[in-house]
């Protein structure tokens, strides 16, 4: 009995160990399985991250570059639309010095501006045309509009006499030019004809001779190319063409 005891004895030992082995396995799959998994679950986490980064980062480059894009459109109209401002409140012709001046950029890009303006006022639909005066720009309505815009001035424009007339022609020829000059070629006293018309702004003095008494130099203004449509003084047609169209016969009236 001693002997059956111990051996129940023994196998129950036995029977226990291996109970406790089994678990000890056991544990230790699943704490391997365990980490397997949150491994892969890190790994996953990380990939994700970085992946989302990369996305995010593409993201801010094309919104950058749209951006960019963006920008560099908004800049030109801004820019366009500001020459344009200047040039209608001022009224009067600008040069590019004084653009430059307000614009705080260089000569080139202000005539793009000035170029992409036009390329605007050429349209059929624009009543307004840039128009280059003496290497100054002004903006004004269109020559097809000038009978409608005559209606609403109250006083009628006063209009040169033949000698004004005979007397401007003279300046813008010879200029510069004084005054015993003119009256030499006109044969009479240019007084009264030289306060015409620097009153109407259409000439101006513009130094005098180093000669006795320091005499005055008249020439034309910018008003004058306004109110005779000129570039500059250069389209003013030559005297030979002057004298061309005076010399040709007159028209002979048919016979009834």
């Amino acid at each position: 009995m001693i002997i059956d005891e111990n051996i129940k004895t023994s196998n129950d030992s036995n029977d226990g160990s291996m109970v406790d082995n089994e678990n000890l396995i056991d544990n230790a799959l699943e704490n391997d399985l365990r980490d397997a998994i949150n491994c892969e679950i890190e790994d996953k986490s990380i990939n994700e991250t970085c992946g989302n980064d990369n996305i995010e980062e593409d993201e801010e480059d094309d919104e950058e570059e749209d951006n960019a894009e963006n920008d560099e459109k908004l800049g030109i109209e801004l820019n366009k639309q500001v020459v344009e401002a200047l040039l209608f409140a001022n009224g009067e012709e600008l040069s590019l010095e004084k653009l430059e001046e307000a614009l705080q950029v260089p000569k080139d890009q202000i005539l793009f501006w000035i170029d992409e303006l036009c390329k605007k006022y050429n349209s059929d639909e624009s009543s307004f045309e840039l128009v280059k005066l003496n290497d100054k720009y002004q903006l004004r309505t269109k020559d097809t509009y000038s009978a409608y815009i005559r209606r609403l001035k109250i006083q009628k424009p006063r209009r040169l006499s033949n000698s004004a007339l005979e007397t401007l022609a003279v300046i813008a020829y010879k200029q510069p030019i004084m005054k015993s000059e003119i009256e030499r070629i006109r044969g009479v006293d240019a007084t009264p004809t030289i306060k015409t018309l620097i009153s109407r702004n259409l000439i101006k003095i513009m130094g005098h001779a180093d000669k006795i008494g320091q005499p005055a130099l008249y020439a034309t203004t910018d008003d004058f190319l306004k109110v005779f449509n000129l570039n500059s003084l250069k389209d003013l047609p030559n005297l030979r063409e002057i004298v061309n169209i005076t010399d040709e016969p007159e028209e002979m009236p048919e016979e009834a």
